[in-house]
């Protein structure tokens, strides 16, 4: 891993722009360097008053390099998502300003069925049946796959037949799992350490509804969204690309040009801070707090 990685605190135009191109850490990189770096338990104030070079990604939002290309296939037009590497992920490989306040206005950047066969055709690209996925609607647009870090997930991972029983993790799950976090021994010791960290024991991936990527395809064809972590939740569905207390890691740029400055020509956006939307979701309860803190974020999206 590169010593020189730093983290940037910013929303996804700011911080993607401050990193030497290429440099920006992936889910499965991000999650391989918190495993070698000291845990820092922190209490909310702390966090609050923490720089953010100093965090980890289970302290906060960040940004990844992996891309979110969602698409449907064969004459049944199943919806499909394709997680793709750095190099592939053509949301980051094109944004600019003005892609950037598109997406957010719009909520996701359309591209065409060439761009979706290249996208495939690369060996690093896995794609996956979100039928096939046991989804769980989270907002209309949205849905959670949740995966189980109880005591026996380690035979859900391994066991062929016991008893009779199958008890290995279905072969689509196990692959989202892998594409996300690592494979072989990085996948069992990111499940390790989450098993003891993650809220309810569980890592959850957030994607997009697959009748809601079946009908934005067909009217407006395949499109890619960008993608987060926090802790053990992995979102593949990000809509709030202005969120100015999230960060991404890299190597610096030495010489930052052509970032958004106050010049800009675009409005500026109405920004909930950290702090603000977990204050406001503390009227929700501590079991409600998550969910009012995500809903609340989806009004600027």
């Amino acid at each position: 891993m590169n010593t020189n990685i730093e983290t940037i605190q910013g929303n996804l135009l700011n911080a993607y722009k401050q990193l030497q191109p290429g440099t920006m850490l992936h889910c499965d990189e991000l999650v391989k360097e918190r495993l070698n770096t000291p845990p820092k338990e922190l209490t909310y104030e702390q966090l609050l008053n923490t720089p953010p070079k100093e965090l980890t990604y289970e302290h906060f939002w960040t940004w990844t390099a992996d891309g979110a290309l969602y698409f449907t296939q064969g004459k049944e037009r199943t919806p499909m998502l394709a997680i793709t590497r750095r190099a592939h992920n053509q949301l980051l490989q094109n944004l600019d300003e003005r892609l950037f306040y598109s997406i957010i206005q719009n909520g996701m950047y359309h591209c065409s069925e060439e761009i979706v066969q290249n996208t495939l055709a690369a060996p690093d690209t896995q794609a996956f049946d979100l039928t096939e996925l046991d989804l769980e609607l989270k907002f209309p647009r949205k849905a959670v796959t949740r995966v189980d870090l109880s005591h026996n997930y380690r035979l859900r991972l391994d066991e062929e037949n016991r008893g009779g029983e199958d008890l290995r993790m279905p072969k689509t799950e196990r692959r989202l799992l892998e594409r996300i976090f690592g494979q072989g021994k990085d996948l069992r010791d990111a499940l390790e350490w989450m098993a003891v960290s993650a809220e309810e024991r569980q890592v959850r991936i957030e994607v997009l509804n697959p009748e809601y990527v079946e009908k934005i395809v067909e009217s407006r064809g395949p499109f890619w969204m960008a993608s987060s972590i926090c802790g053990a939740y992995f979102s593949a569905a990000r809509t709030d690309l202005h969120m100015d207390y999230h960060s991404a890691r890299g190597v610096l740029t030495p010489v930052q040009s052509g970032m958004s400055t106050g010049s800009s020509n675009y409005p500026q956006l109405k920004v909930v801070t950290m702090e603000d939307s977990w204050h406001l979701s503390d009227y929700a309860g501590d079991e409600g707090k998550e969910d009012f803190a995500r809903s609340l974020w989806e009004l600027y999206s």
